[in-house]
């Protein structure tokens, strides 16, 4: 409970801090010149561990799976269909006369 309201009282300090500064910055920023030449990287020699991937054989539980097929005779759905004699579209004049149809005659 101690680190906790400490941690707390922590949190609460800082966050008076950031209300309570205002930096104001005025005036142009210049960032020096800086002119390099020459130098030499330094000589590295790191020495890395060696690892070697081998195999090797192990005994490991596997299981046993036998599957037997049986046929047994079962209910499908069949879809028949049959298609008509002659090709077969309706007319305008084929239609029940208590629709109103516009057309683009009547436009």
């Amino acid at each position: 409970m101690r680190i906790f309201l400490g941690i707390l009282a922590l949190i609460v300090v800082i966050a008076i801090a950031a209300w309570a500064i205002d930096i104001d910055v005025s005036g142009d920023v210049e960032l020096p010149e800086v002119e390099m030449t020459g130098g030499e990287m330094p000589a590295v020699d790191a020495e890395v561990v060696d690892i070697d991937v081998e195999e090797r054989q192990v005994d490991v539980p596997v299981p046993d799976v036998d599957v037997n097929m049986e046929e047994e005779q079962v209910n499908v759905p069949v879809i028949t269909t049959d298609a008509p004699e002659e090709n077969t579209v309706a007319e305008e004049d084929d239609l029940d006369g208590d629709a109103d149809l516009v057309t683009d005659e009547q436009n």
